[in-house]
């Protein structure tokens, strides 16, 4: 049996105090993997390393809400914890079914959602904020390989619609990053370019780059991107995926 340990006591302790009339989702059979390494590993499949959605401090953490779309209603999702320094990592599965043991409350269609973990490193996830913790939530389980995004919540107020969604990278040593979205009202039909900017603290081995996305821009739902990276001026494969809002 799995000892209790302080750090997931105020955890359990701080998903009371937090976002009580949000509804909560423990992972699928209580499976939450964690690692904390002496030194980085990085997996090579993963580029994009957090979808953030930025709203303002919170009063308790650590705390995670995915911001989920009501079409996911009834598959899993697979949330993945990436620290910048990539020592610590982290998974579990959630499941969207209302017939499930740890599934959606009945009713429930999109929306805010708080993830449950029971971590053994809460102090180290209290202090680690958005610029240095990158957390994906795709849909699908953790095995299947997925484009399809949902923004989380991290240490910050659980609130929409916030004020812009961070786009964490790990460039693999690239000169330059950009994202190049479509689907937007307010593009008139074309092609929108963001530029990432390389982050500017020394923990940049899991998560070196940023890109700012206004939330103006997801009245569209999903969110088409493609993320592109130039090295010594030449392109690498373009990485398609998808944002997808959930209602505000």
């Amino acid at each position: 049996m799995h000892p209790i340990t302080l750090s997931a006591v105020l955890l359990l302790l701080n998903g009371m105090a937090f976002g009580a009339d949000i509804p909560a989702l423990r992972p699928h059979q209580d499976k939450f993997v964690e690692t904390l390494r002496d030194s980085a590993k990085i997996s090579a499949a993963r580029v994009v390393t957090g979808v953030m959605l930025v709203t303002r401090d919170a009063d308790v953490t650590p705390s995670a809400h995915a911001v989920v779309p009501s079409g996911w209603k009834g598959d899993s999702f697979c949330a993945r914890w990436l620290s910048s320094d990539a020592r610590y990592e982290a998974w579990a599965e959630y499941m969207l079914s209302e017939s499930e043991e740890n599934g959606v409350p009945p009713g429930w269609d999109g929306g805010l959602l708080r993830l449950q973990f029971d971590s053994d490193h809460g102090k180290l996830l209290k202090a680690l904020r958005r610029d240095r913790l990158g957390i994906t939530v795709t849909k699908g389980a953790c095995d299947a390989p997925s484009s399809e995004y949902a923004p989380v919540i991290w240490n910050e107020e659980a609130k929409l619609p916030g004020t812009k969604v961070l786009v964490l990278v790990h460039a693999r040593g690239a000169d330059e990053v950009y994202l190049i979205y479509t689907g937007s009202p307010t593009d008139e039909g074309g092609k929108s370019y963001i530029d990432c900017s390389r982050l500017d603290h020394e923990y940049r081995v899991g998560i070196d780059h940023e890109c700012e996305i206004p939330t103006s821009v997801f009245d569209s739902n999903p969110l088409k991107i493609e993320l592109n990276r130039l090295r010594r001026g030449l392109p690498d494969d373009p990485i398609p995926f998808s944002i997808e809002m959930a209602p505000k």
